[in-house]
Order: C-alpha cells, then sequence, then structure tokens
C-alpha cells in the first residue's frame, strides 16, 4: 500500500510540473504583428533613426526631385518638317501669319515678320506645372535686340538675343517671375541652342543647353489671358525673331 502511495505522489508532481509549462496563454496574431512593427521602427535602415541612423546625409536636389513627380502631358509638339502639323495627341488651332518658309526642316524666319499664331485656347493657362522648350538659332538681329521666340503675353515667354536669354511666368501667387541673363557668350553666335523653361510649382528654372542659367521661387497657377493668343516666333507688340526655330515643345 505505501508503495502504490509514493507512486500516486510521484504522479502527481509531474502533472504539476506539466501544467505550470503549458499555462501560458497562446500567442495572437495581434501580438506578432506588434512585435514585428516594434522590430522594423528600430531597423538601421529605417526612416526613424536607430542604431544605422546617418544624419550627414548628403542633401536631395529639390528641383529634381520636384521635376520627378510632376504628372504632364504633351500638348504641343512642332518640329517643322516642312509642316505646322502638331505630334502631340491634343488638337489646337494653328496657322501661319505671312508666308511660310522652311529651311532645312526648321522654321525660318530671318527678316521675314512671318509667325505662327495659336488663337487662345482656355487649356493655354491655368495649370500648376508647365515646360516649354524651343530649339533655335539667331542668325541676324540688331545689336541688344532680345526677341521672342514663343511668347503668350502675360501668361510665358522665351526671348532670345544676341548675347542674352530671357524667359518669364506670371502666376496668381508670384506675379511676373523672370530669369535671364545678359552678356551670355554661349549664345553670341548662330549654333543651334535648346532653352528650357521649367515651372513646377515650387521653381522657375531656365536651362540653356541642359546647363541651368537660373533659378527662382514660384508658385501658384499660371494666369489665364483670355484676350491674348499664343505667338511663336514673334512679339505681338514687336519684331519677329530674327533666326530659324527647328522645334517647339510645350507640356503641362
Amino acid at each position: 500500500m505505501t508503495r502504490y502511495f509514493f507512486i500516486y505522489v510521484i504522479i502527481a508532481a509531474l502533472l504539476t510540473a506539466c501544467e505550470s509549462n503549458f499555462s501560458s496563454p497562446p500567442i495572437s496574431w495581434k501580438n506578432v504583428n506588434q512585435y514585428n512593427d516594434n522590430e522594423e521602427s528600430s531597423s538601421p535602415d529605417s526612416d526613424t533613426g536607430g542604431v544605422g541612423d546617418d544624419n550627414s546625409a548628403e542633401p536631395v536636389d529639390d528641383s529634381e526631385q520636384a521635376e520627378n513627380t510632376v504628372d504632364r502631358s504633351l500638348r504641343i509638339d512642332l518640329q517643322f518638317d516642312n509642316n505646322l502639323d502638331n505630334l502631340a495627341e491634343y488638337v489646337y488651332e494653328h496657322y501661319w501669319i505671312g508666308t511660310p518658309s522652311y529651311d532645312g526642316g526648321a522654321l525660318d524666319l530671318a527678316g521675314t515678320n512671318s509667325y505662327v499664331l495659336f488663337p487662345h485656347n482656355d487649356d493655354f493657362g491655368g495649370m500648376n506645372s508647365i515646360s516649354i522648350t524651343v530649339v533655335c538659332r539667331v542668325t541676324g538681329v540688331p545689336e541688344a535686340a532680345n526677341l521672342a521666340v514663343l511668347k503668350k503675353y502675360q501668361q510665358y515667354e522665351i526671348r532670345l538675343g544676341e548675347d542674352q536669354v530671357y524667359a518669364s511666368i506670371m502666376t496668381d501667387e508670384s506675379g511676373n517671375v523672370v530669369v535671364d541673363t545678359y552678356n551670355y557668350s554661349e549664345v553670341n553666335n548662330s549654333d543651334w541652342h535648346t532653352i528650357k523653361a521649367d515651372y513646377d510649382g515650387e521653381y522657375f528654372e531656365v536651362f540653356v543647353d541642359d546647363i541651368s542659367i537660373g533659378k527662382k521661387q514660384c508658385t501658384g497657377t499660371v494666369l489665364n489671358r483670355t484676350e491674348h493668343d499664343l505667338y511663336i516666333g514673334k512679339d505681338p507688340w514687336g519684331d519677329s525673331f530674327c533666326g530659324q526655330i527647328d522645334s517647339v515643345v510645350l507640356s503641362w
């Protein structure tokens, strides 16, 4: 009898030990997720810091970052291959004023007093960003003249002179913002040059042959002057551009 009693005591002790090992509640999926979140936040590569946080990282180029996030559509794409066809998917009324003249696949405006006119369209204003790129060259211009390659009065324009580049944009928040440079020897020749004026909603920046010549803060919506048309190769209150234009591309 005593022997059976001791066996019973030993079995009871074993059962008690097993019960204590399995008495903790099971891990729920919520607990697992919380654990993973905590582990992620302390990772050296996380944005919130940690052991691997490096405060000496190189700054991000604001203009490049803004340009990458701007969503635009190609609106006007004129290549002047002996015609005025707009290669973009959008169709806007436009036509010659004067005598059409082409030279080697470029619009020739050297002293002809001719230009291309786009009658006003509501699409030509009210945008939050715009990119304008023209490829052109000066073939004859009075000294110190600054002639319009493209102009939408009180909205945006690009002008090119013998040794100067001028571009402007007008918004409802920043007013008229101008980027220009004078005595700019890089354009003091008859070579072809690519001029780009870019407004991304934060800055207005101008490039000549992929080199930035100036950048200014600018915010707001581009004005929409319904009474003014879009001119290519002409200032409506001045002379025609004295040179050739190989292409005009606008996106917004």
